[in-house]
């Protein structure tokens, strides 16, 4: 009988839910500092800033991600078909731009999601994923469009053919610290984009790995008596 009463009493009251724990000073700075960075100094975030209706809009993101992916890819082809200075430094240029806009970008989204009443401000964990997918092979265009652009101008070697396919190979090579060999008689200029490309790419690769691990479910075990 006390049973029973303990129980009607158990569904009277409503256990609260347990509030995400008050993140650190430092933590706190640095989540206001990358706000700030995508707001205020990224293409995406003036974007968002001048249209009211793709304000906190998950599909203009969406848009986003894919039409920048896409746009390196072009890119890297036009890459290959022009020696015309003028276009190489405007597509260089765009690269800088997006690789300001991925930093900030996937720290928020790998480390320092935002807790909002016991939930991230993550929308679907797989979109996430593919999201991050997407930037992480757009970043290997770019540092392929990089190269190609240096083969042009006699900075690096291209051993192999066809040479789209080995530029390709060895920026997805470089994405964790690793070389196929395609590129030889490197001036400085290209040690200095590979290396670049080693840190960034191995501290992406690993932020990614870690947070698609994190969506993981979790394993269910059962035991046998």
């Amino acid at each position: 009988r006390w049973l029973r009463g303990f129980a009607m009493v158990a569904k009277a009251k409503k256990i609260p839910e347990p509030t995400p724990p008050e993140p650190k000073p430092m933590v706190k700075w640095i989540e206001s500092t990358l706000d700030r960075w995508v707001a205020d100094y990224t293409v995406f975030g003036q974007a968002q800033r001048r249209s009211k209706q793709f304000r906190q809009s998950f599909p203009f993101v969406d848009s986003w991600v894919i039409g920048c992916l896409v746009l390196s890819i072009i890119l890297y082809g036009l890459s290959f078909a022009t020696k015309n200075a003028f276009v190489q430094i405007v597509i260089l240029s765009v690269m800088v731009v997006r690789m300001w806009e991925f930093i900030p970008c996937i720290l928020n989204v790998t480390i320092f999601t935002k807790a909002n009443k016991g939930q991230t401000d993550i929308y679907d964990a797989r979109r996430t994923v593919v999201l991050m997918l997407f930037n992480y092979l757009e970043m290997i265009f770019w540092f392929a469009t990089c190269y190609s652009i240096l083969a042009s101008h006699n900075r690096l070697h291209i051993a192999g053919a066809p040479h789209f396919i080995v530029v390709f190979r060895e920026s997805v090579m470089s994405m964790v610290a690793n070389s196929g060999g395609g590129f030889t008689r490197m001036a400085r200029s290209a040690w200095i984009v590979i290396t670049i490309q080693n840190v960034f790419g191995l501290v992406m690769t690993i932020l990614v790995a870690a947070r698609i691990v994190s969506f993981l479910p979790p394993p269910s075990t059962t035991i046998k008596s």
